[in-house]
């Protein structure tokens, strides 16, 4: 699981997303973000408001809500 509370600069925050991406498939990742783009490339995204899953989106159809 990735957890980072403090800002990262553009190009640490690039080498993260990119060792995350070289383990899709291989592995199943919990990733906890307050940006949508760290979390884009996703299967699935859980949008939590006020501690309750309010939407799934999945990466197939990212517009809609499952």
């Amino acid at each position: 699981m990735l957890v980072t509370p403090i800002e990262l600069d553009p190009e640490t925050e690039k080498n993260i997303i990119g060792s995350i991406q070289s383990l899709q498939g291989e592995k199943a990742l919990v990733i906890i973000s307050y940006r949508a783009s760290a979390v884009w490339d996703c299967d699935r995204i859980y949008q939590v408001e006020n501690e309750r899953i309010e939407r799934i989106f999945s990466k197939r159809f990212r517009n809609e809500r499952i």
